[in-house]
């Protein structure tokens, strides 16, 4: 870090069910641990120990208690295991409802196009424990496509039946 700049902390996680918080969280602390150089200069048990930094509320409840308490039953933790045992405790249950439900919803917006519903689309198929097959997915996006555009794509030929999704798009 050039000398002089000072690297914003980021933010603690308190243990919400909202993924996006929970992504938001994390994707600040491996920004964080990179910009601090952090990533290669401590090891897996210092990092383990910067997480419990950035915790509050259930998640810090959480953490002295399974990771750093004296009555944890697991006593070695890496860094991936503590940021999936956060997952799982507060997000995973939560997350798998929600995805699914917001899949199901999604709509295809005229203003955003074919590549943002595709996106959207598969934002929240990433997001379920079982990702959907090739089949469910194609199907779902092309039940929510305007039949004009279906139109373009078949003239184009790129036809729904054999057409792979990324030539439809």
């Amino acid at each position: 870090i050039p000398q002089g700049i000072k690297v914003p902390n980021p933010s603690t996680f308190g243990g919400s069910e909202d993924v996006e918080e929970f992504d938001d969280w994390l994707l600040a602390l491996l920004q964080w641990f990179v910009i601090s150089r952090l990533i290669d200069s401590i090891n897996d048990n210092q990092q383990v120990q910067v997480v419990g930094s950035y915790l509050d509320k259930d998640a810090l409840w959480w953490y002295n208690d399974e990771v750093t308490g004296l009555h944890c039953t697991q006593v070695e933790w890496t860094f991936k295991e503590v940021i999936l045992g956060l997952f799982k405790q507060f997000v995973q249950a939560t997350t798998i409802h929600r995805a699914t439900e917001k899949f199901k919803s999604t709509k295809y917006d005229l203003k955003k196009g074919v590549k943002a519903y595709k996106a959207e689309l598969q934002c929240w198929r990433s997001r379920m424990t079982q990702p959907l097959n090739a089949y469910t997915f194609r199907k779902k996006f092309l039940d929510g496509v305007p039949s004009a555009i279906i139109t373009k794509m078949i003239n184009r030929g790129a036809s729904p039946d054999v057409a792979k999704l990324h030539t439809m798009v």
